[in-house]
């Protein structure tokens, strides 16, 4: 709520990519839902903006490291921006959505590439 409040653009956009990191390790829906329905709309129009480049690139940050489904859609589209570093910053690989998205391969029992894993 108080990321919602604040006016200066840098500590906003700090406090938004905090909850960006909160959505992603909790996962917790209500603020999933809130952060797509209130967050990525606020980002995608900072990203998409005029003038400095920094806003844009920190609310393309906030964005990825959300990985919600709305902003999963709202880096698609600033990744066909006109401003190149934008738009790279923005490009994301299959980003996975959900819970896994921020497991990495080595994290999961039964792995292919250690063939020791899963036989502790």
């Amino acid at each position: 709520a108080m990321a919602m409040a604040e006016r200066d653009r840098a500590t906003r956009l700090a406090a938004l990519a905090a909850v960006a990191a909160a959505c992603r390790r909790s996962r917790n829906q209500e603020l999933v839902a809130r952060f797509d329905r209130e967050v990525v709309p606020e980002l995608l129009q900072v990203a998409l903006g005029d003038g400095n480049r920094q806003p844009r690139l920190s609310a393309v940050i906030a964005l990825k490291q959300a990985r919600t489904p709305e902003a999963v859609k709202a880096l698609e589209v600033i990744a066909g921006c006109p401003d190149p570093q934008v738009a790279k910053a923005a490009h994301v690989k299959k980003i996975r959505v959900g819970r896994e998205a921020h497991e990495e391969p080595h994290d999961h029992a039964g792995d292919t590439d250690r063939p020791d894993r899963g036989k502790e």
